[in-house]
This record gives structure tokens, sequence and C-alpha cells, in this order.
């Protein structure tokens, strides 16, 4: 059953991820506490990189609850702590800036219309636990072409996948694997350098400026 929590206002809060993990102190997340665990029922934010909170109230967070960034189109990332097992239904759906998505190691289920309309994401890392994706859960992810699993492909076959998600089915799949892959491709010869990576898996590329500390030229630019 829930159990009734008041939070106080106080000083002293613990705040990570925009909440007090020893009292649940905070107005950017909405959240329903249970004898042993903790559920996000609403996120009130305006962030594009989100990093939900692992516990509230000393309480596991276990639950991405249904809804909870229903057509929230700023999101381009999401990280998802270890303690989550189920993502809710319409959990992210139309997030349309959302590229890719890791679930964590102990998620067993996903929501129908979990990611229905999230339409730029390209790869998905799906653990071994997961056993149900729901109805439509992936439906219009036009764009999701590989997804990486860490079990087996006996593991993979074991999963009840249920009606219309004919993407999340027709993705290149990976087993035994965590995610991308990337390898050097090149590096520019020009300042700021950029680095261009390719992942060895999917052909995947993306590239990257980091500050080059023996570089003179880019010491200076730096400098300013």
């Amino acid at each position: 059953d829930k159990v009734d929590v008041t939070v106080i206002k106080s000083t002293g809060h613990n705040i990570s991820n925009d909440i007090c993990i020893s009292c649940g102190y905070g107005d950017v997340w909405g959240y329903k506490l249970y004898e042993d665990y903790a559920v996000i029922t609403d996120y009130n934010g305006d962030k594009s990189d989100v990093i939900i909170p692992g516990s509230i109230a000393g309480l596991p967070v276990t639950t991405i609850g249904n809804t909870v960034f229903d057509g929230y189109e700023n999101l381009a990332s999401v990280t998802i702590p270890n303690s989550v097992t189920s993502i809710g239904s319409y959990a992210f759906r139309n997030c349309k800036n959302l590229g890719l998505i890791s679930l964590p190691p102990n998620v067993e289920k996903i929501g129908s219309y979990a990611f229905y309309g999230c339409t730029i994401l390209t790869s998905i890392v799906v653990p071994k636990s997961l056993v149900n994706v729901g109805v439509s859960a992936f439906t219009k992810c036009s764009n999701l072409k590989y997804i990486f699993y860490t079990g087996s492909e006996t593991d993979w076959a074991n999963i009840k996948i249920s009606n219309n998600n004919s993407a999340f089915v027709n993705a290149v799949v990976h087993f035994n694997s965590t995610g991308h892959n990337y390898v050097i491709q090149g590096i520019e010869n020009i300042h700021p350098h950029t680095i261009t990576y390719k992942c060895s898996l999917c052909e995947d590329i993306k590239e990257e400026t980091p500050i080059v500390t023996d570089c003179v030229e880019c010491i200076e630019e730096v400098k300013g």
C-alpha cells in the first residue's frame, strides 16, 4: 500500500538530480512512495538532458510511470537508473528529439506506447532482463535501426513482443552487446581539431571537438 509522506521544507537537503534523495523535497519530479520503492509520476523540468533520480526519500526508484515524459519534445537524452525495472505506458511518447535510449540492466517491462512517435530514435540498448514489450511501444519509430541486446539470441526469442512493434522487430539486433563500439576514423588537421568516430557495429558516425592540450594553437584559442 502507498505510504503517506509529508515533505517538510528545511535546510540541509541532499539535492541530487533536482530532488532531495533523503526526504523527496523538490518541484521538478512528481512521485509516489510505497513501502519499499518509489515511482516517478511526473516531470516538471525543462532540461534537454535529464537524469532520473535513483532514489527518493531513501527508497529506490523502480518505475517510470505512465505519461511521465509524454510529448516532451525538448528531451534529447535521458539517464535511467539501474534500480528501474519497468517503463510505463506512454512514458516517452512523442519525444521527437530522443535519438538513443539505454535501458538499465534490470528492466523487465516496456509499457504500451512507451516510445510511440520517437521519430529520430535510431538505437536502443536492451537488457537481457527484458520480458515484455507492450502494444505499439515502438510504433512510428521509423528510424530505429539497431538494438544492442545484452543477452543471447536464445534469450531474445523468449521476449514477448506485442502487436504493432514492427520497427523493434525489424531492427538489426547485436547480441551480447552493451552499445556502440566507436573507433577513431580521422582527425581534422585544423583548429580546433574535430575527431570523427565510426561504430564498428552499425556504421553510426559521431564527431567531437576535444581540447587538445599539447596543441599550441588550440590552447591559445581556448584562452581567448
